[in-house]
């Protein structure tokens, strides 16, 4: 599955090959219950990340580092978890 993450209203958003999947994610448990939901695998499936998230404080974070932190801090918590442990 390709997954593209946008920084979006001080959020994640997260597209897939057919369009949005959710948008608002603004916590790690957030991002994690959807990496669950969606079977989005970070260790195999593409993803990548739009402009937005290098220029994040553009859209709602309050550093440009916010929204990548948020992200693999949410893929952290997916990888501790039983589903990315057992991946």
């Amino acid at each position: 599955m390709l997954i593209t993450v946008f920084a979006e209203n001080g959020g994640l958003t997260l597209y897939g090959d057919n369009g949005e999947l959710v948008s608002g994610i603004k916590t790690a448990k957030t991002l994690n219950y959807y990496l669950q939901k969606f079977d989005i695998d970070p260790d195999f499936d593409d993803i990548y990340f739009s402009s937005t998230m290098d220029f994040a404080s553009e859209e709602g974070f309050e550093t440009n580092a916010c929204a990548k932190n948020l992200f693999n801090d949410g893929v952290k918590q997916w990888e501790l978890s039983s589903v990315g442990s057992n991946a």
